[in-house]
């Protein structure tokens, strides 16, 4: 980072308990500052906590060691499965789920795994008695459950391949998913104006369900107190972890925008940058002298941790939000949920905050910010579909 350590032999060997106090801040010397002004101001924008210090476990989010964290840190990292998610859902049950992992990793105790163990004893299928028992005999090969899988094909319009006789076992596979998406869509779905699928509903002898008019809420914006700032924080992030970046809106009691602010964060996950949002909002806040400040966000995750003033945060974020709930008390703070349909200011400037270069400060509205703020200013309402 520093080439030449020959003139600046003094400052880089310092500690931090040198050039920073918790009265004065970063105190770095002037001839660092004048030849290395970038790292300066990465240096002047670490918070340094007043907490003691304290060891924190890398692999984990929150700084805290656990079997699993430190396993999962040391295991070689496993090969992933595209159906895992879906056959792990929540409304399969857990024997099911348990019964197709076995199947596909070939660990059903059939009679030739059996003997593969070491254990001797004639194999025969028991439902057609005329071959021996193995995974692709017991599930496509076998006479009786050909015809089951005849049956299920029927039922839902899906003709299997045959290939010399055999199942081909990605199109068994491909009609098993079709059945049990259908299934579950079966007990807690709702039919769509299909007539393939009122077909297959008519066949399995099962009644339709139409789906429910959606619930229209409207949504209208407010202004805040008088006296009191109100700040619209959004944020965008093309991933999880992707190019993330965050927006804030402070606006008077009369609808104006008093300033707001784009930060681009680079990769990261979306609920870090929903936390980095608020802390930065309420750290602005407190520098420019605003003492009541009256924050919305659409995340209900920052909703919830403001309110309940928890340190349940990532480690890496632990020390600006330890300072940041700080601010809060000294500060007439309130913190509400909206919804996004009443945040499209706001949002409209977040999604333009992954492609900037840096942070940037408009202390007026932007241009293509003017027609939300009009809609705000005129009180039209929104609409929000449920």
């Amino acid at each position: 980072m520093v080439d030449d350590r020959s003139s600046l032999q003094s400052p880089l060997d310092s500690v931090v308990g040198d050039i920073y106090s918790d009265a004065a801040g970063w105190n770095i010397p002037t001839s660092f500052k004048a030849s290395y002004p970038d790292v300066t101001y990465e240096i002047e924008n670490v918070v340094v906590s007043t907490d003691p210090d304290s060891l924190v476990w890398t692999c984990s989010l929150d700084g805290s060691v656990s079997c699993k964290s430190a396993y999962t840190s040391l295991s070689e990292v496993s090969s992933f499965v595209f159906w895992g998610k879906q056959i792990l859902a929540p409304f399969i049950p857990p024997s099911r789920s348990i019964l197709i992992w076995w199947l596909f990793h070939g660990k059903i105790p059939t009679d030739i795994v059996l003997r593969a163990r070491g254990y001797i004893f004639p194999s025969r299928c028991r439902f057609c008695c005329a071959a021996e028992e193995d995974l692709r005999h017991l599930f496509l090969d076998c006479p009786f459950v050909r015809g089951l899988w005849d049956v299920l094909s029927s039922n839902f319009g899906h003709k299997l391949k045959l290939d010399g006789g055999k199942i081909v076992f990605a199109d068994a596979l491909s009609l098993l998913w079709s059945s049990v998406r259908e299934t579950n869509s079966l007990q807690s779905g709702i039919m769509k104006n299909s007539v393939d699928e009122l077909q297959i509903l008519q066949r399995l002898h099962v009644s339709g369900r139409p789906p429910k008019a959606p619930r229209i809420l409207e949504v209208n914006w407010r202004p805040p107190p008088s006296g009191c700032l109100k700040g619209n924080r959004d944020e965008a992030a093309f991933g999880s972890p992707g190019l993330a970046g965050c927006a804030g809106v402070f606006c008077t009691c009369r609808g104006f925008v008093k300033d707001c602010f784009t930060i681009p964060f680079g990769v990261c996950f979306a609920f870090e940058s929903e936390l980095a949002v608020a802390v930065y909002a309420i750290d602005y806040a407190w520098n420019f002298g605003w003492r009541r400040l009256w924050l919305k966000s659409d995340s209900t995750f920052v909703v919830d941790i403001l309110s309940s003033r928890s340190r349940k945060v990532p480690w890496r974020w632990r020390s600006a939000w330890d300072r940041c709930l700080g601010l809060i008390y000294q500060m007439d703070f309130v913190v509400t949920h909206i919804y996004r349909e009443d945040n499209q200011a706001t949002n409209s400037l977040a999604s333009r905050s992954p492609s900037i270069v840096s942070p940037t400060w408009w202390w007026n509205a932007p241009n293509f910010y003017n027609s939300f703020i009009f809609n705000d200013f005129c009180s039209r309402p929104s609409f929000r579909f449920r």
